[in-house]
């Protein structure tokens, strides 16, 4: 009896010293741990977001002049090319416009070289009237002469003086008349301010006449067009959408603390989810410098405090600019808006960096299914 006892208890201590709940229970609290940690580790040097959105400029595209359109030579979501012919508004209007400013400023530069003329008549009067006062001031002062020592008659000498008189009259009213035409003249050639203005009227003519064309301002997309030919299109009201293709980036928003170690131009890995399974490179532009504040205080009032709860706040997610290092790999993928997943390569940490390549790869084939 007592050796089986002891048997007993030896197999009960056996049973204790490898219990399988304890043992996965400790592999469990392990592995939790290092999950843990890895976790710590790879935001702060791989850092990872799925909050990705493809960006670029999107302009509308509005007439700068209004009119019924003529031609619509595009089509929704089709490629375009800089200073590529989108639509035309009817130019017949414009073209009228164009003439008749021709004509005017052809107006008025006759109109100019008739006041150079009547410049050039008053000057010549005005030499006449000099003459004339310089040659009866010399005939009136001698007969004065004469007239005081008596050898011709007062009346004479009066009307010598009636006569000088006049003259000085004559040469005031010439001068006049000259500066009246020079001010109606104004500048000469182009530097008159008739011809100017008439010049400055065609120009605006024919602006609204290239106008009456819109074009693509660069290279892009046109999506959301809304006309066809008959409508009419009134100035600054959008047509069309453009979306701009020269440029394009990927807004990646990542929490705060997982900014610290990222800098320009880190290697980056994208997923779209436009392109399941497969991957893009790219490179860090730039980080965000600052996001809007939920809070909107007014001048004079008092700052709005939102209450904290629990013991963890809420982090806050800050916008990282990446470029495509091979966009024209990806352009057939890209749709402004389109949702990304992005994965960021600090440094060389060789371990963190492996595991981030195959996380990374593992959601690109997710992606098919989500």
């Amino acid at each position: 009896m007592p050796q089986m006892s002891e048997k007993n208890t030896n197999a009960s201590k056996e049973k204790k010293k490898y219990d399988p709940v304890k043992l996965w229970t400790a592999v469990t609290i392990i592995l939790c741990i290092v999950i843990f940690i890895g976790h710590l580790l790879a935001d702060k040097y791989t850092p990872y977001t799925s909050n990705g959105r493809v960006e670029a400029f999107v302009v509308p595209i509005v007439p700068l002049v209004s009119g019924p359109l003529t031609r619509v030579n595009v089509t929704n979501n089709q490629f375009v090319s800089a200073d590529q012919v989108l639509a035309v508004i009817d130019s017949e209007k414009f073209e009228l416009a164009v003439q008749q400013a021709q004509a005017d400023l052809e107006k008025a530069s006759q109109t100019s070289e008739a006041d150079v003329s009547s410049v050039t008549t008053a000057q010549a009067r005005v030499a006449e009237a000099e003459a004339n006062l310089d040659n009866a001031k010399i005939k009136g002062e001698r007969i004065i002469k004469l007239s005081k020592k008596g050898a011709v008659s007062m009346s004479r000498a009066d009307d010598a003086r009636s006569s000088i008189a006049a003259k000085k009259a004559r040469l005031a009213s010439e001068r006049s008349e000259l500066e009246k035409a020079k001010a109606n003249l104004g500048s000469t050639g182009q530097d008159n301010a008739r011809v100017r203005s008439a010049l400055a009227t065609l120009e605006t003519a024919q602006l609204d006449l290239r106008r009456s064309s819109i074009r693509a301002p660069s290279d892009g997309i046109i999506t959301n067009l809304t006309v066809d030919v008959g409508q009419y299109a009134g100035t600054g009201s959008p047509i069309m959408t453009f979306i701009a293709t020269e440029q394009i980036w990927i807004q990646a928003d990542m929490r705060e603390n997982c900014l610290f170690n990222i800098k320009k131009n880190d290697p980056v890995e994208l997923v779209l989810d436009a392109a399941p399974g497969h991957l893009f490179k790219g490179e860090v532009m730039s980080i965000g410098f600052g996001v809007a504040d939920s809070e909107s205080n007014t001048l004079g009032s008092l700052t709005t405090v939102q209450p904290t709860q629990g013991w963890l706040r809420q982090a806050q997610h800050m916008p990282v600019l990446i470029r495509f290092s091979n966009i024209e790999k990806a352009m057939g993928n890209i749709r402004a808006g389109g949702q990304v997943n992005v994965i960021i390569y600090t440094g060389d940490h060789n371990f963190l960096n492996t595991i981030g390549r195959l996380w990374i790869r593992m959601i690109s084939q997710l992606s098919h299914i989500y």
